[in-house]
């Protein structure tokens, strides 16, 4: 059995950044690949990128390396591959103690039981905090399409697009009802394309999110900036 002091559910920006406040007293466990997927995964650039809202030393370090790296522009358009690589580069500069690949079975108060690389195991913590993202103002899935530059940012029909830094290539959300499944929503996604505006008449589907996305922050920085001001981490 693995016994930490803080078990934290997500290696998400908000998760990681609880881990960083509890200074190697918490352990994360997620089942994807990478940290911070609830941005990356969801196709979800973020918004209202302000570092004059940043309370700790450790976002303004992201801010200022995003904007270093050209990850991040001026008036708060992102790069997702960018900003995957920023935080990795953090997360493993800090040894941020993360297992990923680790699927729960079952948890009570303080245990977790889950399967994990190498085989079933048992995890105990006075704390348990589940950092992933859940339903509360909405359910949204995500696309990133192509899109001419001149195109302005904002809403296109039932969509809302946004630019990325890369040109040519916008994010385009979609706002699916709560208690739609992912096939469903899928669904509605597609016969929505399907009759979208004449502004995306000549644009196309390049990759579609592998997640919804829940939005409970307005951006990667301000999650983690939210994490490393919890609480729960002393």
């Amino acid at each position: 059995m693995t016994k930490t002091d803080i078990l934290i559910l997500g290696a998400t920006f908000y998760g990681c950044g609880i881990a960083a406040r509890a200074k190697g007293k918490a352990l994360v466990l997620d089942n994807n690949i990478l940290a911070g997927w609830e941005f990356v995964h969801t196709l979800n650039p973020g918004k209202e990128y302000d570092e004059k809202t940043l309370c700790t030393e450790d976002a303004h370090k992201i801010y200022s390396r995003l904007r270093e790296v050209n990850a991040l522009s001026v008036d708060g358009h992102v790069s997702l591959a960018g900003l995957s690589e920023v935080f990795a580069e953090w997360c493993l500069a800090r040894r941020l103690p993360i297992e990923f690949g680790v699927d729960l079975i079952r948890q009570d108060a303080n245990k977790v039981v889950a399967v994990t690389p190498s085989g079933v195991k048992e995890f105990e913590a006075e704390r348990i905090v589940d950092a992933r993202p859940k339903a509360q103002s909405g359910k949204w899935l995500n696309a990133m399409i192509t899109a001419p530059s001149v195109l302005p940012d904002g809403g296109k029909g039932p969509f809302v697009m946004r630019h990325s830094l890369v040109d040519g290539e916008a994010f385009l959300s979609f706002q699916v009802p709560d208690d739609s499944t992912w096939s469903e929503a899928r669904a509605m996604f597609h016969r929505a394309w399907d009759l979208r505006p004449v502004a995306l008449k000549y644009s196309t589907i390049m990759l579609t999110a592998t997640r919804f996305d829940y939005r409970p922050f307005a951006n990667p920085l301000a999650a983690f900036d939210a994490g490393l001001c919890e609480e729960v981490a002393r």
